[in-house]
């Protein structure tokens, strides 16, 4: 039996170790399909954590609006009041 295989005899389709084994196409490995599910849940879970906060930092902003608001009527009455009470003032000067 020769060491070498000539190229003379033996072609590469020919080979029996292309004949034994079956055609092996590259698939994704199962380890990528889990990590691009998890990617996918995970960024899910992110878009849902982020539009939760959104919706709480608008209710936030509406109660603050709402407070400002109340504490400027409540600022412009007392200086109605105040006005008025110096006009009053001013009435029994004269």
């Amino acid at each position: 039996m020769p060491l070498h295989d000539s190229l003379a005899t033996d072609s590469p389709l020919d080979s029996p170790m292309d004949q034994d084994s079956p055609i092996q196409h590259e698939l994704m490995p199962i380890g990528r399909n889990v990590a691009k599910a998890e990617r996918g849940s995970t960024s899910n879970t992110e878009c849902a954590k982020n539009l939760e906060q959104i919706a709480k930092n608008g209710t936030l902003r509406i109660e603050r609006d709402l407070k400002r608001e109340e504490a400027n009527k409540a600022r412009y009455e007392a200086y109605a009041i105040e006005r008025q009470q110096a006009q009053e003032q001013d009435m029994e000067d004269r």
